[in-house]
């Protein structure tokens, strides 16, 4: 596969550099109507429609973070723990960069970007519900999330109405019922609809999106799984944030009993191979 790309890699190279332009001048716009809106009128705005707001601001803006932007969502109310989920685009670019330094890989850049943007869209909308108490943790169980529990009932009353037409009892129900019938037709048979939607209500969603970000990875035959999630460590190290994943110094200090190469291969298996 890849010697069979090598004739057009250039431009394909050409393409992507075209779409992550686009990408970068979108986000000026997107930095420029933000830093112009008065932050008290934000602070202003009511649950829902912050709640909105920063959503889609955050999300535009993710992989685009300057001091400007992060000192306005600092003036907003949001700290430093909550802005984690801010990667730099350069910082990615770098670790592609890495990984096809192996020489048998080459990194789809634009839809290897989409997915990792998708995985901070779950992280940052989950972040942002669990500042509204919709997913405050009893016993420290993410699954007592009220979020969760929601999601939980939905799904009883669907079981019941495969069985049986549900006559649905308020607009909250039809609504709810109509989003998850969408969501289910767009998944397809690619997974488990019920399992998606209710690992994304705890912000999990590594199994599904980082996932199909290696499927953007083209790899000679030559390189193995271990070998292709050991080049992987570093990046998913940048874009994972609730997960220990040590450096090389740290693992060291920690005296592990299996080698270094070993942990990391692991680790990435670990969180991209959930099911």
């Amino acid at each position: 596969m890849i010697t069979e790309l090598n004739h057009i890699w250039p431009q394909i190279r050409q393409k992507d550099a075209e779409g992550i332009r686009n990408l970068r001048n979108q986000a000026l716009l997107n930095k420029k109507y933000l830093l112009e809106i008065p932050t008290e009128e934000i602070k202003s705005l009511g649950e829902a429609e912050r709640l909105e707001f920063i959503i889609e601001a955050y999300s535009n803006l993710s992989i685009f973070p300057d001091n400007d932007i992060l000192n306005k969502f600092k003036d907003i109310g949001y700290n430093k723990i909550f802005l984690r989920w801010f990667i730099r685009l350069s910082d990615i670019l770098t670790e592609f960069n890495k990984i096809e330094q192996e020489g048998n890989i080459k990194v789809m850049r634009p839809f290897a970007i989409a997915f990792i943007k998708l995985h901070l869209d779950t992280k940052i909308k989950y972040e942002l519900i669990q500042w509204l108490g919709l997913v405050t943790h009893y016993k420290t169980d993410p699954e007592t999330s009220l979020l969760y529990i929601s999601l939980n009932q939905l799904y009883k009353q669907r079981q019941t109405y495969r069985k049986k037409p549900l006559k649905h009892k308020d607009v909250y129900s039809a609504l709810m019922h109509g989003l998850l019938d969408n969501i289910e037709r767009e998944l397809g048979g690619t997974m488990d609809p019920e399992k998606f939607m209710k690992n994304s209500s705890k912000g999990k969603g590594e199994g599904v999106f980082l996932k199909a970000m290696i499927e953007c990875i083209i790899k000679d035959e030559t390189v193995s799984k271990r070998k292709l999630y050991i080049l992987l460590y570093d990046l998913i190290r940048l874009i994972v944030k609730d997960y220990p994943l040590h450096t090389k110094t740290e693992f060291d200090k920690l005296k592990y009993e299996i080698d270094w190469d070993t942990y990391r291969y692991r680790r990435v298996e670990q969180i991209v191979d959930k099911k």
